[in-house]
């Protein structure tokens, strides 16, 4: 961790506005997380927010200046509503502000607003429709990716979950079934969702076809299932996603660019084992990103990419938990060290992979409240957000190291 610690990480002003930050939260954290029910609970209202401080070194910055402050660029509102209108309707809303990095300012957005049919709810199965704006179900986290205390860390694993593509695979307008058969002490669920996804951000565009374009991507179809076997007690779960995506690119003023294509086929295997006080978590995901259309400054193109994590994690008592990660992507696995990259493009070899050494540990203040911090060793750079490090001045180095704090409450 050279350059790491004992730098300028606990700049005393900076940390004050952390603390300032996350420290109203204790006052509100003290009783057990309750949500707020109207009309006898047929009406639920929940909330979260999370506040983190991420500080990276070697000019790799990571959701924020992280290398050169520590950056407060990661903070996560979001406050959500749920109606039961009758034994078969339900309707469901959310609202997030979201900053994260130099792309998320935190413009207050919706993040889903859906109406679910119950069409059939038996002891041992259930079939239902979901309309509107939802969340793709990506994985075992992506649908509640937003929320810290789901999530397996500060962030999720970036070889799955990654924030610089994150539109990609966050929400959609359109319709989602699921389906629930039970047997014995075994559950299938599945569920699917059809519509257009919402590429409404900048680092999804520039991580594609490059930074300095003039236009941006919209999005066009998205075809998402996942099926998913787990034990009813939680001992054990296993799925699989399928995920088809497109985007068309809108042209901006003057734009040498044409009206494009950009796609993303993925697929994802899943794995957990619960044995308390021990959990084993792995994922890995290989498929297909690349662009048709957009004319000769920018050919068509397009890579087969691969990526996997294994976590384990100890619960040390009813409030401590430790958990070590190793996490590795690469985004042509035909090219795994970056060779044929570094020679054909002006890039280096590290921008080809990503290997990333996590050791972290969360501590529950309340069932309201909770604390994380992590270590990330990192050698590679594939998964750096691209703005973020567009006008750093210096390139990004192949090892570097990152150190994060959050805090999360919920209600």
């Amino acid at each position: 961790m050279s350059g790491y610690v004992g730098s300028n990480f606990a700049e005393p002003r900076r940390m004050r506005r952390l603390c300032a930050r996350i420290g109203w939260a204790f006052c509100l954290a003290a009783g057990p997380a309750q949500a707020l029910e109207f009309f006898d609970g047929d009406v639920q209202l929940h909330g979260f927010a999370s506040q983190a401080a991420i500080r990276s070194n070697h000019n790799n910055n990571f959701l924020g200046p992280s290398s050169r402050e520590t950056s407060l660029r990661f903070t996560e509102l979001g406050l959500n509503v749920a109606a039961r209108l009758g034994p078969r309707l339900n309707l469901a809303a959310q609202v997030v502000s979201r900053s994260a990095g130099a792309d998320a300012h935190g413009a207050l957005r919706v993040d889903f607003a859906l109406a679910d049919l119950n069409l059939q709810d038996t002891e041992t199965s259930r079939l239902g429709l979901r309309a509107g704006r939802v969340k793709i179900p990506y994985g075992f986290y992506n649908s509640t990716r937003d929320i810290a205390f789901t999530r397996p860390g500060v962030v999720l694993p970036q070889s799955i979950y990654p924030e610089r593509v994150r539109a990609f695979s966050d929400t959609l307008d359109g319709l989602a079934p699921y389906a629930r058969l039970s047997a014995g002490e075994a559950e299938l669920l599945f569920e699917a969702a059809l519509g257009k996804p919402r590429l409404d951000d900048r680092e999804t565009t520039v991580t594609f076809i490059g930074n300095g374009v003039r236009g941006r991507f919209e999005g066009d179809t998205a075809a998402i299932g996942r099926v998913m076997l787990q034990e009813q007690r939680g001992t054990w779960r296993l799925a699989y996603s399928q995920a088809q995506l497109r985007g068309d690119y809108r042209q901006g003023e003057r734009d040498p660019l044409l009206k494009g294509r950009v796609k993303l086929h993925l697929s994802l295997l899943s794995a957990e084992l619960n044995l308390e006080p021990w959990s084993f978590t792995a994922e890995h995901v290989f498929g297909y990103a690349g662009n048709t259309g957009l004319g000769i400054f920018r050919p068509d193109d397009g890579l087969p990419f691969e990526g996997a994590y294994l976590q384990g994690a100890w619960r040390a008592g009813p409030r401590w938990q430790w958990f070590l990660r190793y996490d590795s992507y690469y985004q042509d696995r035909n090219d795994r060290d970056g060779t044929w990259l570094a020679s054909h493009t002006p890039l280096p070899s590290h921008a080809a992979y990503a290997r990333d050494r996590t050791l972290g540990v969360r501590f529950d203040v309340s069932p309201s409240f909770m604390l994380r911090a992590e270590y990330h060793r990192v050698n590679g750079t594939a998964w750096l957000p691209v703005l973020d490090n567009a006008d750093s001045g210096r390139p990004p180095q192949r090892d570097w190291d990152m150190f994060m704090l959050l805090g999360s409450l919920r209600f």
